[in-house]
This record gives structure tokens, C-alpha cells and sequence, in this order.
């Protein structure tokens, strides 16, 4: 019996899998119930008897490990939580199935007897789960209606293809399971799968009329992501057998021929960005009401899984198509220098000019010219020392103070947002920090530093990334010259805490067109008298602003969806609903203005 990851069905697995079962029986007997079907005495006597005999012959089947009585409904449920379970059922779950068969029989002989199954059902739903009865028996959330509510809560055009990605291979390597049945060591597996995955995964399927390869019936062409893996592992696999039996050249020379004929795998960079779109899609399945709703795997933890997956071969390599070489190369030829004139000051100068695309393949060519100093023959065209570790590019920054630090954080804690988000404000901050010192500007306080104008200050070794980090240091700024009161960000604290992105936050579009309101205080009133403003003319424009009109309308709308969640209306911080800003007489009495 083996599970999705080709393992035997483990303790956590089965306990899904029974738990499953008890769900999918007691759905039906809490159907049966609302139903309130009228059956005379006799008839409920006669069905009591039934389950009674059931039960009693369950007892004796596990008497002599014949559990194919329970049998259909453990495959069932194994299927329907992604677990692909075989008949006969071994005793090791067997006997667990057929007690709580006799269980869910005893429990339906209660109900029929006149007991409340949500009642009598509670004790039994404890062991399985922290949920009501009620929770416990809804239809769980799938990974299919979690990709659709994604896709839902991230409607951008560069945002679909970073949730379809993830989403397409979680439905390959799990089939549409529910997401609470998603595990960290089922991320884990999942991860170390993705990692196997051909680069060009996908792009060769034969389905098209331009593949040379394509079927005569396209339609039965079932081409799956397990069938590219395996037929990557056996091309690799002779080619690695091929080199290895080369005996008159190093494991390093080995290497660099394996490195140009094996297949290009998955990179790093792009699983982590695929574990991005799993985390969207586990948050949507929690905003559906999955409970427990799985937490995505930090990055750390996703490169260890598939760090700890690497066979242990000297002639072992993950081929990513990085080229870390050539971009050193083109980079040195460039500033007219030769292989043995490369030293730590000269590569790093050469980094900090490069995109960040070829920095990252120059740090990278480093060790790999230090594994090279291995070949005596090699030596001779290596620079004259070993190289040490570049310092990592988004944290070579100045530190800072302790001031600005802790000011910094409580900022960006306020203002919520993914991680990756704060680690960018983080470094344009040190950045700006830094120059500000060079050019003689030296401020103490973040507020300060804020205040500063980036396009006046000279950014040296920063020139890059100014772009940039401006970007992140002008959101902040905006953000931090907010009217912020006591209520203001209570609320939006309690915003962050219920993990709603700065995207679809409303709070700082609405505080800044406050007027000095409190929250609670905004009414339908205020909301229109903004609309009349901003469509008319304005500071920013003659001709009015309709854009902004329409963004506004669209900030008080999902101020009012607040209202849907508890852990918001019990601050009491919320205005009664708004509702539509622009009503029908007033688009009427604005066409008729305009005419």
C-alpha cells in the first residue's frame, strides 16, 4: 500500500483518511436529520435493529481480519483526501475502520432513537478535530476552489500565471484533495518533486499541430509531469554512467561535461517563487473557511528538503542553466581582465556593476572556480589565490542605529504586507542610510531619513538599485505622513492581523481623504461629498479625476466587506456600511451638468 509519495501509509495519513470517513457518514445521518422524514415506531424500530445486526456482524469480520465490509468506504475517503489506497485493507486500518463503523452505526441508532447528532456526534468529532460538528461535516475546501478564490483575490494579469503554476502542479502531484489534508511533510515531498521537474516541464507535450512528435489523436495523448521527470532521470542517468567510466579526466572536468548534456531542472529561485503562489492559495483556502487551514513552508525549510534529497554522488549536479562562467567571463572581458588577474576587489567591483541577474551568476562562478583549483591542470589559468564568498548583495548595506531600526520595524509592522516586501523597504532604508553618510547627510532619526531627497544624494555602488530602492523609501514616506490617530491604527492593525494584503487594505486610501473623521465616523455623506471633489475640478487636475473617483468607490466597498469579518466588527471601529457612494440622481445630476 502506497501513498502519493511512494512511501508506506503512515500513522498522520491513515488518522486523514478515518477522519475522512467519519465526515462523509455523518454529513449523511445530519441530512437525514434536517430532512425530518416522518417514519412511524415501527419502521424506526426495524432500522434500529438493522444497524444493531451490522454492527454485531462488523465485530465478528474483525474476528478473522475480513474487513471488506468498511472497505469501500475507506478507499473512498483515501481518494478523496489524495491517498490512493488498494483492497484488501491491511489490519493496521482495518481494525480501526470497522470500529468506527460500529461507532457511526451506534451513533445513528442514538439519532434515530430521538438524540441530536450534533450532540451525540460532538464526543467522537473531538478525537478527530478542534471543530464543531457543524465545521466538521462541510464539504472541505478543495485545491480547486482555493486556485479559483486566488485567482479572485489577485485579479492582475502578472499575477496569473504566478498562482496558475503552483496551482497546476499541486493538482498534478495531489489530485484536487482537500487543503487541509495537505501536510508539512507533504509540502516537503512536493517541493523535492518540483525540484526534479524539467525546466522546459510542460512545453514539449506533443498536442499542437506544430510538434513534430504530435499523436495522430492528440486526445489520447496523456503525457503527465511524473512521465517528464522519468524520462529526464533515464536520459540523465546513461549520461552520468557514460562520463563516469571517462577515467583519464578529474571529477571536476567530469562536471563541467555533465553541467552542458544533462537536463536543465527547476531553479531555486523559481520553486521559491512557486512556494509563493502555495502560500496565496493556502490563505485563500483559509479566507473560504478551511479549517485547519496548512501554513506554506518557510523558504529555509523548502532548501533544506530539497537540499536533503541530493544523492550522495561526487558526479551528483542539478543543472539550472545559470551559466555562472560566461557571465564572469563577458563581465571581465569587458573591463579588459584575464582570468589571473581576478581578485576579491576586482570581481566584487564587477558584481556591483552587473544586473542582478549576472551578479548572482558572478557570485556563484566563484566557488566553482575555487572546486576548479582542484585540477593541477587547471590552476595555471585560475586567479592567483582562492576566492572567498561575496558579502550577499541586499544586505551589504550600512547597519542602523538602534533608533532608526526600532522606528523602522514599528512602521513596517503597521503597515503589514509579505515578506519580501519588508526585506526591500529594509535595504532601501540601510541604502539610504549609507549614502546619506557619504554625501554628508547623516540623519539620526528615520523620520529624518525619510525626509531626505534620494535624487539629490550621490548612491555610489547603490547607482542600480536606486531606482528602486526610491520606490520603496517614497511608499514609505507616504505612508508614514498619513494623519494617523489612536482609532486609525487600531483599525489598521486589526486589518494586518486578519492577513488582508496593503493591496485590498483600505484604511490609508480612506485616512488619507479623512478630513479629520474618526473611522466610525466615515457616513455615506462624507463618501459622496469625496466622490463630487475628486470628479471635479481639483488641484490635480482642470478636468477632474474619475480614476481616482473610481479607486475611492472601490476603497469603500471593501471598507463595508470588513464587516464579514468578526475578528474586525468586534474593535467596533467600523462605520455602519456605506454602501453605494454614487447614487442614481447624482450620476444624473452630473450628466446633466456636463451637458
Amino acid at each position: 500500500m502506497q501513498d502519493l509519495n511512494n512511501q508506506t501509509l503512515t500513522e498522520e495519513k491513515a488518522t486523514t483518511i478515518l477522519a475522512e470517513v467519519l465526515r462523509r457518514e455523518l454529513a449523511r445521518i445530519l441530512h437525514e436529520q434536517d430532512m425530518a422524514i416522518a417514519r412511524t415506531d415501527e419502521e424506526i424500530d426495524t432500522r434500529i435493529e438493522g444497524l444493531e445486526t451490522a454492527s454485531s456482524q462488523q465485530r465478528r469480520a474483525a474476528r478473522r481480519n475480513d474487513f471488506s465490509q468498511v472497505e469501500k468506504q475507506v478507499v473512498d475517503a483515501a481518494m478523496a483526501v489524495g491517498v490512493p489506497l488498494e483492497a484488501p485493507l491491511p489490519p493496521a486500518i482495518g481494525r480501526r475502520a470497522i470500529d468506527l463503523a460500529r461507532e457511526i452505526l451506534d451513533l445513528e441508532a442514538h439519532v434515530l432513537d430521538g438524540g441530536d447528532v450534533r450532540s451525540v456526534a460532538a464526543t467522537v468529532v473531538e478525537r478527530h478535530s478542534g471543530a464543531s460538528v457543524e465545521e466538521f461535516v462541510a464539504e472541505p475546501v478543495l485545491i480547486s476552489a482555493a486556485w479559483k478564490r486566488t485567482l479572485e483575490l489577485y485579479p492582475t494579469k502578472s499575477m496569473k500565471g504566478n498562482i496558475d503554476a503552483p496551482a497546476q502542479l499541486l493538482v498534478a502531484f495531489f489530485g484536487d484533495i482537500p487543503v487541509s489534508a495537505i501536510t508539512e511533510k507533504d509540502q516537503d515531498a512536493f517541493f523535492v518533486w518540483m525540484a526534479r521537474l524539467p525546466k522546459k516541464h510542460g512545453k514539449s507535450h506533443g498536442k499542437n499541430r506544430y510538434c513534430r512528435t504530435a499523436p495522430m489523436d492528440p486526445s489520447k495523448y496523456q503525457r503527465t509531469k511524473n512521465d517528464e521527470i522519468a524520462d529526464a532521470d533515464s536520459a540523465d542517468a546513461e549520461i552520468i554512467e557514460q562520463i563516469r567510466g571517462m577515467n583519464h579526466i578529474s571529477d571536476t572536468e567530469k562536471r563541467a561535461l555533465l553541467s552542458e548534456r544533462l537536463t536543465p531542472r527547476l531553479t531555486l529561485r523559481t520553486i521559491k517563487r512557486n512556494r509563493d503562489g502555495l502560500n496565496r492559495i493556502l490563505k485563500a483556502a483559509a479566507d473560504l473557511g478551511c479549517k485547519p487551514a496548512p501554513v506554506a513552508l518557510s523558504y529555509r525549510r523548502v532548501e533544506r528538503a530539497v537540499a536533503a534529497a541530493t544523492p550522495e554522488d561526487p558526479l551528483y549536479l542539478r543543472v539550472t542553466q545559470l551559466h555562472p562562467l560566461y557571465a564572469l567571463k563577458s563581465a571581465a572581458l569587458n573591463a579588459g581582465l584575464a582570468p589571473t588577474e581576478l581578485d576579491q576587489a576586482r570581481i566584487l567591483a564587477l558584481r556591483d556593476k552587473a544586473s542582478r541577474s549576472d551578479g548572482t551568476k558572478i557570485a556563484l562562478a566563484l566557488r566553482l572556480m575555487n572546486e576548479m583549483r582542484s585540477d593541477p591542470k587547471l590552476v595555471p589559468f585560475l586567479p592567483l589565490r582562492p576566492l572567498r564568498r561575496l558579502p550577499d548583495r541586499r544586505r551589504n548595506a550600512g547597519d542602523l542605529t538602534d533608533c532608526v531600526a526600532r522606528d523602522l520595524e514599528w512602521l513596517l509592522s503597521l503597515r503589514g504586507g509579505a515578506d519580501s516586501s519588508k526585506r526591500a523597504a529594509r535595504m532601501a532604508v540601510r541604502a539610504l542610510a549609507e549614502v546619506a553618510v557619504d554625501s554628508g547627510q547623516n540623519q539620526a532619526t528615520l523620520e529624518g531619513l525619510l525626509r531626505l531627497v534620494p535624487e539629490a544624494l550621490d548612491w555610489n555602488r547603490h547607482n542600480n538599485q536606486m531606482q528602486c530602492y526610491v520606490k520603496d523609501l517614497r511608499s514609505l514616506r507616504t505612508f508614514r505622513d498619513l494623519p494617523w490617530t489612536p482609532a486609525w491604527r487600531d483599525l489598521q492593525a486589526a486589518i494586518v492581523s486578519n492577513g488582508i494584503s496593503p493591496r485590498y487594505n483600505p484604511a490609508p486610501a480612506l485616512l488619507a481623504v479623512s478630513e479629520g473623521l474618526e473611522p466610525a465616523g466615515l457616513t455615506q455623506a462624507w463618501a459622496r461629498s469625496v466622490d463630487w471633489r475628486l470628479r471635479g475640478p481639483n488641484a490635480l487636475s482642470r478636468h477632474g479625476r474619475a480614476d481616482l473617483a473610481v479607486t475611492f468607490a472601490k476603497n469603500i466597498s471593501r471598507l463595508d466587506a470588513l464587516h464579514d469579518l468578526p475578528g474586525i466588527t468586534a474593535t467596533v471601529l467600523l462605520p455602519p456600511p456605506i454602501g453605494t457612494v454614487r447614487g442614481d440622481s447624482e450620476r444624473q445630476a452630473s450628466t446633466e451638468e456636463k451637458r
